[in-house]
Order: C-alpha cells, then structure tokens, then sequence
C-alpha cells in the first residue's frame, strides 16, 4: 500500500511540475490584435487613398519585408523596390478603393497576420478613366512589432484557383 501512494504521489509532482515548469500556452493579448488589426486597416486607407506618405508609416522600412500581388511580375523584396514600385503603379490611378473582407488576425509574440479576401470598389478607374472590375482576391498580410507599434512586413494577395 505504502509503494502505490509513492507511486501516486511522484506522479502527482510530475504533473505539478510539468505544469508549473512546462511551455506556457500564451494567450493572444487583445490589444496587440487590435492593434495589428488597426495596422491592416491603416493599409486599406493609404492604398484607397493613393497615399505614400500614408503607406510609408504603414510598412516597415526593412531589405527582408516583400509583395506579392496580382499586379506584381515576380516578388518585390525590400522597402527600397516596394515604395517605387507603389509610385509607378499608383501613377496611373484616378481612384483606387480596396477594402478587406471578413479579415481575421492572429498576434503569436512579436508576429502577426491577417488573413481576408479584399474588394475593390466601383469607383476605381484609372486616369485615361478605365474602370477597374473587381477581381477577387485572398490576401495575407504579416506584420512585426517594432517597439510599441505593428508594421507591415508582407502583403500578398492573388486570385484564387477556379
């Protein structure tokens, strides 16, 4: 009897200690989605708005951040290839309106996503006044925390497979 209760009871430790020493499940902090949330938002509103200065504080100014887009003829690596390229391509819009759609974020540490489809609304058109057709896309935009603030590191977006 005094052989099964050892028993028990090192088994009782080794789960207290599993517990107490093991990796802890981490929740996500609300504030940090919301924030990453906010970030994507802000994406949204310097790309409808055609506006640089906008999506300058929206990206992280890093040589490893990257896009991919419909658009997009191979990947664009690095902020230095992404800001002109958004310069040229934003040179021939009159209005330009995307929006998320159904977006869903996850925060694991210092790292983000959001995960939606976006829409462009039917007033977009290019200046030689070309309306632009909605074309579907699936997107997926990764964000890191730098200090106190959620900076984009990758969008992509692309039409899904029929």
């Amino acid at each position: 009897m005094v052989k099964i209760i050892r028993q028990a009871c090192r088994a009782i430790a080794a789960l207290v200690l599993v517990t107490v020493l093991g990796t802890p499940v981490r929740a996500q902090p609300q504030a940090d989605v919301a924030a990453m949330m906010a970030a994507n938002n802000a994406y949204y509103a310097a790309l409808s708005a055609l506006d640089l200065v906008a999506m300058e504080k929206v990206w992280a100014h890093e040589d490893y951040v990257s896009q991919v887009g419909p658009l997009n003829a191979a990947p664009l690596m690095g902020w230095a290839t992404i800001q002109p390229y958004l310069t040229k391509t934003w040179a021939n819009f009159a209005e330009l309106k995307v929006k998320p759609v159904d977006p869903s974020g996850r925060v694991n540490g210092n790292v983000g996503w959001v995960i939606s489809k976006e829409e462009v609304g039917a007033t977009s058109r290019l200046k030689d006044g070309t309306i632009i057709s909605s074309r579907p896309t699936i997107v997926t935009n990764i964000f890191e925390k730098h200090e106190d603030k959620w900076l984009m590191v990758s969008h992509h977006a692309q039409e899904p497979s029929q």
